[in-house]
């Protein structure tokens, strides 16, 4: 998000006044310009306000996961939505070739360990933070989240990327090479294209009857990074 700074001060002969009213006008230009680059309308922000208790809930069931990665994570799946219609639930559990049967049994298993009901992935919505947050954590086991109570940007935006699967295309020049791929060149993280940032969103989508859709074509959307920068900022809900 731009930022600015505004340093106040007086002029020599009318003792501040009207450099008050510039101030306060540049202040309230600023404002005005800051609300407007935000990605999440006012309707969305709610949304995700809304769901906060289950985020956190979630995250304190399986620990060292911030409630907002779960919220990012639902930003990029179903645009913050608690119920869909694709087999995987809103986490988007759709490993290749898995039946509806075979993610629901995952989900069992998961919601077994932390000792919680287990509901319908499609439509239970507390299920899928479960899940969601589990994932998370077992993504995040080499890189953590938290080291002594102190958030690692890097590492939860790692965390993000291997949610994601690591594409081997997410590299400076698009091209596949494992060796130089990066959590910074993949859109899900990191894409922010109101800075500029615009990267290629490459690799397969659900489909209808559980199919994959190939797709290459430039992301639109924000990066899962760059949601919960802004869901933190706006929402000043952040906690281990």
């Amino acid at each position: 998000m731009t930022r600015f700074t505004i340093t106040t001060c007086t002029g020599p002969d009318d003792g501040g006044g009207i450099w008050k009213v510039v101030v306060n006008f540049l202040r309230l230009l600023t404002r005005f310009i800051v609300e407007k680059d935000y990605y999440l309308s006012d309707t969305q922000l709610l949304r995700f306000r809304s769901n906060l208790a289950d985020y956190q809930w979630a995250a304190d069931m399986v620990g060292g996961i911030p409630p907002l990665a779960l919220a990012a994570i639902n930003y990029r799946e179903t645009g913050g939505r608690r119920t869909t219609k694709r087999r995987g639930g809103w986490p988007q559990m759709d490993w290749s070739g898995a039946t509806v049967k075979t993610l629901q049994e995952r989900a069992a298993k998961i919601c077994k360990r932390y000792r919680v009901p287990v509901g319908k992935l499609a439509t239970d919505f507390r299920t899928g933070c479960i899940v969601c947050a589990h994932i998370l954590k077992m993504k995040s086991k080499n890189h953590p989240i938290y080291i002594e109570g102190i958030l690692q940007a890097a590492n939860l935006a790692w965390t993000e990327w291997a949610y994601n699967g690591r594409s081997a295309y997410h590299t400076p020049s698009g091209k596949k090479n494992i060796n130089r791929r990066h959590w910074a060149f993949s859109s899900y993280v990191s894409n922010n294209p109101k800075i500029g940032i615009v990267l290629q969103l490459r690799g397969t989508l659900p489909g209808k009857k559980g199919k994959r859709i190939k797709v290459n074509r430039p992301d639109k959307r924000p990066g899962a990074r760059i949601i919960f920068d802004e869901l933190n900022e706006r929402l000043g809900y952040m906690t281990p």
